[in-house]
């Protein structure tokens, strides 16, 4: 495919095309479209025998097109030329006529995926949030600081799990080697210090112990 392009809204019909206008496709139920062209490159013949073949303005498909874009018959009109072709000089376009109804494209936002979003809740509560989605299920993780106290926010448990026995259960045992992970700045440490009494406050000091106390906070249907 060398080139491609979007002609005019036309119709064909018994192989004689002609131009289209909008008014006529709602009075039709005819969708306001246009040819979709390419210009094709391909290699014909065999083994020796090849030959190079160019075909200009094929078509390949319709696109519904937009009214009052470029490539609508309305684009440039005048008022006068306008209502010759049956539309309001005030309508502003930006919609499709499809089967002769008049159609819209609403915007849709959503959260990006894996990316961290840093929000505060409606108790003044500190939130990162990550939204990640696969073909069988999508999660968002949380991780929360409460009453300066860290936690794991996840679907798959009934209650929010203090962060350092999910670093515990992930097999750094040692509170030193999870602060060194998280930075050498003394800041670090008094920052974690609330997670990690907690976290010994539950008795769980060991991978094992960590493991066990996830399992029993598995949300179970």
């Amino acid at each position: 495919f060398k080139d491609i392009s979007i002609g005019e809204p036309s119709l064909t019909m018994d192989g004689v095309t002609e131009k289209i206008a909008p008014h006529t496709c709602r009075l039709s139920d005819m969708t306001y479209s246009a040819p979709i062209k390419v210009d094709v490159e391909y290699i014909q013949g065999s083994h020796d025998q090849k030959t190079r073949v160019e075909k200009k303005g094929v078509v390949i498909g319709r696109m519904p097109i937009m009214l009052r874009s470029c490539s609508c018959t309305l684009y440039g009109k005048t008022e006068s030329e306008l209502a010759k072709l049956g539309e309001c000089p005030l309508d502003p376009g930006g919609y499709f006529i499809i089967k002769g109804n008049e159609k819209v494209l609403l915007m849709q936002e959503q959260l990006s995926k894996n990316r961290i979003i840093i929000d505060m809740d409606k108790k003044g509560n500190l939130n990162a949030s990550v939204t990640s989605s696969s073909e069988r299920i999508k999660s968002k993780t949380i991780i929360q600081m409460e009453n300066q106290k860290i936690y794991l926010m996840l679907n798959q448990f009934v209650k929010k799990i203090p962060i350092m026995v999910v670093m515990k259960a992930m097999g750094m045992e040692s509170d030193q080697e999870v602060v060194q992970m998280v930075g050498r700045d003394p800041r670090y440490a008094a920052l974690l210090m609330p997670s990690i009494e907690d976290c010994a406050k539950e008795g769980i000091h060991k991978q094992e112990q960590a493991l066990a106390y996830l399992e029993t906070k598995v949300f179970c249907l």
